[in-house]
């Protein structure tokens, strides 16, 4: 889901957000720039309150199909961008700080590119090589595996505090 009244926030990874008037860095996007960041994040339904982006919606009815609106929010399922992966195919179980990946079938290049983002202390279970990737100009890199068969857990794990012992 894309969409929401967000509040400001200048962080790099408000990219995405939806709530200033922007979508992914620009403010008179088109068809071709919403599809353009539709490939890499995949969404399902978009929650529009702008002029602007509702009047994309109402006039791209091969993408967006209006579910409700009234007057105010639009709310509207995205055709087309179904799938985990950006390139090659995988599902994906999400949950907090953790995704599931199974039945991946590498791209061309023998990979498989997420849509969700790399982040910090990120581990994989069995170990499995993967590497950040940028695309377009999302500044927050996605995550790049590099199968081998079966499953695979990717798992946010931080460190442990030396100095703390435990209970402390």
């Amino acid at each position: 889901m894309i969409g929401g009244p967000y509040l400001h926030a200048s962080l790099v990874t408000n990219f995405t957000q939806f709530g200033e008037g922007k979508l992914f860095g620009e403010s008179k996007w088109g068809r071709d720039h919403f599809k353009r960041y539709a490939r890499l994040y995949r969404p399902s339904f978009m929650l529009c309150w702008s002029p602007w982006a509702r009047g994309f919606c109402r006039s791209n009815p091969d993408l967006v199909e209006v579910l409700d609106d009234d007057g105010t929010l639009l709310f509207a399922r995205v055709h087309g961008f179904a799938g985990d992966a950006i390139e090659g195919t995988a599902q994906v179980d999400a949950s907090p700080g953790r995704l599931v990946v199974r039945d991946c079938q590498p791209g061309v290049d023998g990979t498989v590119v997420l849509r969700y983002h790399s982040v910090p202390c990120l581990r994989t279970e069995p170990p499995t090589r993967w590497d950040p990737v940028f695309l377009e100009q999302d500044p927050t890199p996605f995550i790049r595996l590099h199968p081998t068969g079966g499953s695979v857990a990717l798992e946010i794990r931080f460190p442990p505090d030396k100095g703390r012992g435990p209970g402390n």
